[in-house]
């Protein structure tokens, strides 16, 4: 390191790391399903595993993981989908105001 790059660390008075994965390497793994109240934990997971099917990333293939293992829940393929879920597709999703809940439609 050349004496004005030290020179120069002197006057920072901020730094911003970006931790995702670009400086350091981690094992964040989905350990759970913690519902909200009148939520079932199989709901959430099945919510959850939708939401990150198309997730690359460790933590989404963690949470796809986690699903499959705890509840059986799998991949979907051409709009299969649990009763009470509501229907999308990944290039045209459901608006929230389409009327869905967790308790259904």
């Amino acid at each position: 390191m050349s004496g004005r790059a030290v020179e120069a660390a002197g006057d920072v008075d901020t730094l911003l790391l970006d931790k995702t994965g670009t400086i350091t390497l981690g094992n964040r793994q989905a350990a759970e399903f913690i519902p909200l109240a009148g939520v079932t934990e199989r709901d959430l997971a099945d919510a959850a595993q939708l939401a990150s099917l198309a997730d690359e990333t460790p933590e989404g293939r963690s949470i796809t993981v986690l699903a499959k293992e705890r509840y059986g829940i799998r991949g979907r393929a051409g709009g299969a989908r649990r009763s009470g879920t509501p229907p999308s597709s990944p290039s045209r999703p459901r608006p929230a105001s389409a009327g869905w809940t967790a308790t259904g439609w």
